[in-house]
């Protein structure tokens, strides 16, 4: 069965951990059409853009050189720079995995049950089979961490390739360029299994009389979540918090996963309210924007050094140089491999152990995150 809206399998595998943890996002969003976001359509793009450069490299990459920076249309084919990048990323790595002959993008998967009825189907991105092993890519460009541990979806799709190729086991890959992760899991034929059973029960519990709600890190992405009267709840239990209560552990973790999605939110509403007003298509009362000069950046930097030499000391203006490590470890590779040929761990591995001795990393980043 498909969700009329969506042309999604019933219970999609990508939402099958949301249905898990929120059952009453299964029976109230299936029938709800939603727009896709902007963040979602230029995703889908990406894929796509995957396939066309597994499937003739040297022309794809001659017309995305040939394109304005910024000129980022679908309909024009263009990418900014931060796309291209992540594009060549994963690219680098599935040839890292196997050879790019080998894989195949964007292709329908379905997972049977023992009488062969169809449980469930979705697009996996990519996939080989190497040694009778199947290797599944999922691409996620997006910034919000995704991990392959136990992933429903990957192993749904892993399941269903390991039936169709008579593997007895699948590595499962998240590839996430934007924050330079590539994290994989396993799954063999009692994984498979297992999953099953998970699967049976998220659609058990889903079915049932009893509607189930649960406010998780997921509301974002349900279909309902405009029209939930419990998100709704929690939203406006943050908004009239008492200021004057303390915060305990306990409070706190009610708090966290409502205070993570009210600030998306406020970020989407002062997001549309900026574009509203720049385009001057209409006011909204009391409110303006202003726009704030750009920071400048080094166009030429010999003649930067070469100006400020003449007054300040080479170890003084040292001191406000900063290296963009990411985009010059790209271009390194790229020579490295050129030269010397190699595989891109090589190349990197060759970067990191030249430069290591003179750089010094910033205090860590702390994030906080739901365990």
């Amino acid at each position: 069965m498909e969700n009329k809206y969506t042309q999604h399998a019933e219970f999609e595998p990508s939402k099958l951990e949301q249905y898990e943890t929120c059952p009453a996002s299964w029976i109230l969003g299936r029938d709800i059409e939603q727009e896709s976001s902007e963040a979602a359509i230029r995703g889908t793009y990406l894929h796509g853009l995957m396939a066309e450069l597994a499937d003739d490299e040297a022309k794809t990459l001659k017309k995305w050189d040939g394109l304005s920076a910024s000129d980022i249309s679908i309909e024009d084919g263009a990418i900014t720079p931060a796309e291209y990048d992540m594009l060549i990323l994963c690219y680098e790595h599935l040839k890292d995995i196997a050879p790019i002959k080998d894989w195949k993008f964007e292709r329908k998967v379905t997972l049977l049950d023992d009488f062969f009825n169809v449980i469930t189907w979705g697009t996996v991105d990519a996939h080989c089979v190497i040694d009778k092993t199947v290797t599944v890519v999922d691409f996620k460009f997006g910034g919000t961490p995704v991990s392959a541990k136990d992933n429903l979806q990957l192993q749904v799709y892993a399941a269903g390739l390991m039936s169709e190729y008579t593997c007895n086991s699948s590595i499962n890959y998240i590839f996430q360029p934007m924050r330079k992760s590539f994290n994989y899991d396993t799954i063999g034929n009692s994984g498979c299994h297992k999953m099953r059973r998970r699967l049976y029960s998220i659609m058990e519990r889903c079915r049932e009389e009893q509607v189930i709600f649960k406010v998780n890190d997921k509301c974002n992405w349900c279909n309902f979540n405009t029209q939930c009267p419990v998100l709704a709840k929690k939203k406006g239990s943050l908004m009239v918090r008492d200021k004057s209560e303390a915060l305990t552990a306990d409070t706190l973790q009610k708090l966290l996963p409502v205070a993570k999605q009210a600030k998306k939110e406020a970020e989407y509403i002062i997001k549309e309210a900026k574009s509203l007003l720049i385009s001057n298509k209409e006011c909204i009362p009391g409110w303006t924007v202003t726009a704030t000069q750009g920071r400048r950046e080094v166009a030429d930097a010999n003649s930067v050094y070469e100006f400020c030499a003449e007054i300040l000391d080479k170890d003084t203006i040292m001191q406000y140089c900063n290296f963009t490590l990411g985009k010059l470890e790209k271009e390194y590779v790229a020579a490295f491999k050129e030269k010397f040929g190699g595989t891109l761990k090589d190349a990197k591995a060759s970067f990191n152990e030249g430069i290591n001795a003179y750089c010094k990393r910033k205090s860590d980043t702390i994030t906080l995150k739901q365990k």
